[in-house]
């Protein structure tokens, strides 16, 4: 039998089989990680650095009065402020200091004066900054905050050497990461290559030389290991650039000097512990009496009831709260501050202020008026001095008065801290109460209030004449945080309140 052998080409059969490396997984997981650092990193900085191209400016944020919308570290990239055209409350805006020249603040607009300034305050901070800004002092609004960025150059500035150098170490381990990521994905070589057939990536027909095809692991994957080493570094350099960043230092506490230099600064946290209390409490109105120019008080209450100062007086006094920072007003004759906003009938009530005076001829400092001319038709809720520098709560309608105790005056030219408390009118009179200092001095029975709508004031105004009345209805002394309530404060919240002073 004749037989015929029939010889079948051998078919390819490529079998691509991955090695495992021992870390397996674990290795590549950590590679991924590295890389994401190194990227992550990379592109905060470019972040950073496209704004600053269109003539932005960066501001690092070393303090943490503005938390949690802004943390110490981050960047801040802020806007020319357009000209001519007002700020809306809510923007976060970089600024001088009114209170302290040479420094600067980043805080947010909470309200708009009468006079085209503006209040800020930090976002974590109990009150409102003293002092307002005006439109020429804001030199940028804040558009974009970057994360983190500025960490390192914070470190440098404050001598945190071991969290730099952790996060140098950081870096090294994460290059060192990506580099051995990328070899662990490197697929075996295939050493056994048998010549090539139709539809093979490589090409048809080539005949098998026993080395790897064209997609060999060690051209592809070697390239990949450099690529990646170099994009590491690359990422690490530029990073290691926001350090040299451009930026100014911008405090979000009350205030940051900025000295000799872009990347120089000096952070003092000016938290005004007597602010706080009387904030936390909820008055209706609250001044502070800290402007140096201008006719208006600010109102620190959040409600926006400003002041506005008549003449004669004088600004930028100081004040006798060695723990809050800020100035007083010194009053003149027919000098007043007068709440730009009316009030219905407040019954239940705590007014309270700080004075200093040495007069021999008495004054009106604190009442509620109809109107707000130099005088009203109507008038109550009047706190004066006697000429004899005693303390009075009363005078109108029946002059039913609470007068503090003769033993203590306080025309000495010593600052005072003075609360008087009345709830509402019951069979036509008001239970009434005087605090000096933090402490309770007379309390008693006073008039009923009369039923309409008014004005609260500081200073001259309506009073009675004769009698225990005083000589002047201009209260010759300074005065200085002005507070009014429509709630009947606790002898315990004044005591706090004295001793935040």
């Amino acid at each position: 039998m004749n037989m015929t052998a029939t010889t079948t080409a051998p078919t390819r059969g490529r079998t691509d089989t991955a090695t495992v490396h021992p870390l397996g997984w674990g290795r590549f997981l950590f590679g991924l990680g590295s890389r994401w650092f190194l990227g992550f990193c990379g592109s905060l900085l470019v972040m950073a650095l496209v704004p600053l191209a269109m003539g932005w400016k960066a501001y690092l944020v070393p303090s943490g009065s503005m938390r949690p919308s802004i943390a110490p570290g981050d960047l801040v990239i802020g806007s020319p402020v357009p000209k001519d055209q007002p700020l809306n409350i809510g923007l976060v805006v970089v600024a001088d200091d009114a209170n302290h020249p040479g420094r600067t603040k980043l805080h947010r607009i909470v309200n708009v004066m009468s006079d085209g300034s503006y209040i800020t305050q930090g976002d974590a901070n109990h009150t409102s900054d003293a002092q307002s800004v005006q439109p020429s002092a804001i030199h940028a609004v804040s558009r974009l905050r970057i994360p983190f960025i500025g960490l390192p150059e914070m470190w440098l500035q404050q001598g945190e050497m071991l969290k730099l150098l952790a996060l140098a170490l950081a870096f090294v381990i994460s290059i060192i990461g990506a580099i051995a990521g990328s070899e662990s994905e490197t697929p075996a070589d295939d050493d056994n290559d048998q010549a090539g057939e139709p539809g093979d990536p490589c090409g048809p027909g080539g005949p098998g030389d026993g080395d790897p095809d064209d997609l060999s692991g060690d051209n592809q994957f070697g390239t990949l290991r450099w690529a990646t080493f170099g994009g590491a570094m690359a990422a690490i350099a530029v990073t290691a650039a926001a350090i040299a960043l451009p930026c100014n230092a911008a405090s979000a506490a009350f205030s940051a000097r900025v000295t000799d230099g872009p990347n120089t600064w000096t952070t003092a946290v000016a938290f005004q512990p007597y602010a706080a209390a009387v904030r936390a409490d909820n008055p209706s109105i609250y001044w502070l009496l800290d402007e140096t120019t201008g006719t208006s008080a600010a109102d620190f209450s959040g409600n926006g009831k400003n002041g506005t100062y008549t003449p004669a007086y004088t600004m930028n006094q100081a004040d006798g709260l060695a723990t809050n920072a800020g100035t007083a007003v010194l009053l003149g004759a027919a000098g007043r501050i007068v709440c730009n906003t009316s009030v219905a009938n407040p019954t239940a009530l705590t007014l309270e202020m700080w004075f200093k005076t040495n007069t021999t001829t008495g004054g009106k400092l604190i009442g509620f008026e109809s109107t707000t001319g130099a005088t009203s038709p109507t008038s109550d809720r009047l706190v004066y001095m006697r000429n004899n520098g005693r303390i009075v709560y009363g005078g109108w309608g029946a002059n039913t008065v609470i007068t503090t105790p003769a033993a203590k005056v306080y025309n000495d030219n010593v600052w005072h801290h003075l609360v008087v408390t009345a709830t509402g009118a019951s069979g036509g009179t008001q239970t009434s109460s005087i605090y000096i200092d933090g402490a309770l001095t007379i309390s008693g029975t006073t008039t009923a209030t009369t039923n309409y709508t008014g004005f609260w004031r500081v200073g001259s105004g309506t009073i009675g004449t004769g009698g225990t009345f005083p000589t002047s209805a201009t209260f010759a002394g300074t005065v200085d945080h002005i507070a009014v309530y429509t709630t009947v404060l606790t002898s315990t919240r004044i005591a706090a309140h004295y001793a935040a002073r």
